[in-house]
This record gives C-alpha cells, structure tokens and sequence, in this order.
C-alpha cells in the first residue's frame, strides 16, 4: 500500500508520485512510503486505481531500481 495525500501539501517528481482524483479530490501516491498493510487496517473502498495499472507498476519500477 502506498498512501495517498492531498496534492497541494505534496511536491515531488511526477513519474514517482501520480496524481489521482478521488471523490473529486486530487491526491498524489507517495510511492517513497509503501509499506506492507493488513486489509482489516484500511477503510472503505472508495475507488478503483485499475485503469493506471501500468502507470502505477512504473513508478514502483522506477522506485525499486531508479528506470
């Protein structure tokens, strides 16, 4: 799980931190604090990140090995 934080409280590179809309809310994945969550510890589930699959798995590339 990476968290999401409101995007005017968070700067950083684009192609590591994507930004979504969540409810109507720009949020930005802080890629840099994924850390392993149990599914009992999250809330609700309030949207569906699918569609940016590949976008996603590129910024993890791009974490884990700097390409």
């Amino acid at each position: 799980m990476a968290p999401l934080v409101k995007a005017q409280a968070f700067r950083a590179a684009q192609h590591l931190n994507l930004q979504f809309t969540i409810e109507g809310e720009r949020v930005i994945m802080s890629t840099a604090e994924l850390a392993g969550v149990s599914r009992r510890a999250l809330g609700e589930v309030v949207g569906n990140l699918q569609p940016r699959r590949e976008a996603i798995i590129a910024a993890l590339d791009f974490l884990f090995t700097g390409i």
